[in-house]
């Protein structure tokens, strides 16, 4: 089955959320969507969506990559630093003070030893 159909599906049931990389571009739109990229951006493809999530070292994610990109697509902006990982923390707390429109988010699976 593929993820329009899948989506449709589910939809029947109730609401859809789906997270995302962001590799490739949804076909559909949930009615929530999230996208977290663990690369550059010129490999990104979905550039919309209710929100990202950027999280530095994450896949080799860096911060510095992502400075210029337009995120104007997505409702909500978060970086999170990866779980227990001190360098990550201060990557995103520095680029959260030149990226006002970034919040600070948490892996709160990870701090709930939900794997």
């Amino acid at each position: 089955m593929d993820i329009r159909s899948l989506v449709l599906a589910m939809q029947l049931l109730g609401k859809v959320a789906v997270a995302t990389s962001g590799i490739t571009e949804m076909p559909i739109r949930p009615d929530f969507l999230s996208v977290s990229p663990h690369f550059n951006p010129l490999k990104l493809k979905q550039i919309t969506g209710d929100q990202v999530n950027l999280v530095p070292e994450l896949g080799g994610l860096d911060l510095n990559e992502w400075k210029r990109f337009d995120f104007s697509g997505f409702k909500h902006r978060y970086v999170t630093p990866l779980f227990g990982s001190k360098k990550s923390m201060d990557l995103c707390m520095n680029f959260i003070d030149f990226n006002k429109e970034f919040k600070l988010g948490v892996q709160a699976h990870k701090q709930w030893n939900i794997r």
